[in-house]
């Protein structure tokens, strides 16, 4: 008969096996954000190239107006599916540390998730928090970054790619001269709401 001692070891010994086993499946599983667009067929490829294209066509169109005088307020509305089809089909990633870069839209969350070399091994980092509009600018707030889907990254880290991440918006709607007024996001869609300069 088995003493109490050996019972509780082995009971914990079977708790920290399982435990151990978890933290492993969730560094090499983590939630995953958006989809991967290299997972698509042919045609699903062709069409989401075409959705996003009607995305560059919308912010195309408030250049133009914006360009010819109008002063009208303006409204720009992407999908979670066209932001993902623009950053895994355009943006080439060959000279970036990130691969596999998707994004994600919840509940007025802006969620951003990549591979990255970490430790010397491969692991997925996902990055969450809100994204607002603020003195004319788009102002993104770190809620979360997480390394391999269990560990939080440093705080020093969050900032500088909330400041990245801050800049680079901005960077993108400087070029088309607008105050932003309103961002929202709401049923898997980005609305970017602003007035001309």
């Amino acid at each position: 008969m088995k003493s109490p001692f050996a019972k509780g070891f082995l009971g914990l010994f079977v708790i920290l096996f399982f435990a151990a086993g978890y933290v492993f499946w969730r560094v090499k599983n983590p939630p995953v954000v958006g989809e991967k667009f290299s997972a698509l067929t042919k045609e699903q490829k062709t069409q989401r190239r075409q959705d996003a294209k009607k995305l560059e066509d919308q912010v195309a169109d408030v250049y133009d107006k914006i360009k010819d005088g109008d002063r009208a307020p303006f409204q720009i509305i992407a999908t979670e599916q066209q932001l993902n089809t623009l950053l895994q089909d355009r943006i080439r990633t060959e000279k970036f540390v990130v691969k596999n870069l998707r994004t994600g839209l919840d509940s007025q969350k802006l969620s951003l998730q990549g591979d990255v070399p970490y430790k010397g091994l491969e692991t997925t980092f996902t990055l969450v928090g809100n994204i607002s509009a603020q003195n004319g600018k788009v102002l993104f707030k770190t809620e979360s970054l997480l390394i391999g889907g269990l560990m939080e990254a440093p705080k020093s880290w969050k900032r500088k790619i909330e400041t990245q991440v801050t800049n680079q918006l901005n960077k993108l709607l400087e070029k088309i001269n607008v105050d932003v007024t309103k961002v929202s996001i709401e049923e898997k869609r980005l609305v970017i709401e602003g007035t001309p300069r």
